[in-house]
């Protein structure tokens, strides 16, 4: 099982790292983190587009 605290920080390290990346993908990155995380690290897993743009607090 992935160490949370290790994955978000790598993960934060990235998304600081990267002029690219913005708020919305942040958000929409840690909604995704959020569910995967709720499934208990699976290897595989199925999302709802609704369910994770609410969590983003994203509307379209």
């Amino acid at each position: 099982m992935p160490n949370f605290i290790h994955h978000f920080k790598s993960s934060c390290d990235v998304f600081g790292d990267d002029d690219n990346m913005t708020s919305v993908h942040f958000a929409v990155y840690m909604s995704v983190f959020y569910h995967w995380n709720r499934k208990k690290f699976a290897d595989n897993m199925r999302i709802n587009r609704d369910d994770v743009m609410r969590i983003a607090g994203l509307g379209s």
